[in-house]
């Protein structure tokens, strides 16, 4: 009777094993189908901002144009956001913003540009991110030339006086 338990032990203890490596495996799928969902859609947003970015840089010395289309990248964004970095309480030197939050998606999946703002509220870098349900955001890597069109597309943007 007492190797009757003990077998069964074992095989719900190789049960149990087996159900967590089957898990795993999941995990490890569902993480590299999340990956794979965040490039295609970091693929899909930057061809569409880059399409802005061409028609920017077709329209020239048109001002009108270039008015235009200065206006359709800005209504692009959903939300445009700001934020400082710590500092001391009084130094308002220091209260000015030092991070951007272009907000281009929401739901599930959502995307976003975030970068650093330098001294004057310019952007000096542009990151994509991507989100889905009960996900983080997660940092989508670009090729340089992707990476160069949203910071062009983010310098169209005003994020307030350095």
């Amino acid at each position: 009777m007492e190797e009757d338990a003990m077998r069964t032990k074992r095989q719900l203890n190789s049960q149990g094993i087996n159900k967590l490596k089957a898990d795993l495996s999941d995990k490890r799928t569902k993480e590299e189908q999340f990956k794979l969902d965040a490039a295609n859609y970091a693929k899909t947003s930057v061809a569409n901002i880059r399409e802005m970015v061409e028609a920017l840089e077709a329209a020239g010395q048109d001002y009108k144009k270039r008015e235009e289309v200065q206006q359709t990248i800005q209504e692009d964004a959903l939300a445009v956001e700001v934020r400082s970095s710590w500092y001391a309480p009084g130094d308002t030197d220091a209260a000015k913003p030092s991070e951007y939050n272009i907000l281009i998606t929401t739901g599930g999946p959502a995307a976003r540009i975030i970068g650093d703002l330098d001294q004057y509220g310019q952007p000096t870098n542009a990151r994509f991110e991507y989100q889905d349900w009960f996900q983080p955001w997660t940092e989508v890597p670009l090729q340089s030339k992707d990476t160069d069109i949203l910071r062009t597309y983010v310098q169209e943007f005003y994020f307030g006086e350095g």
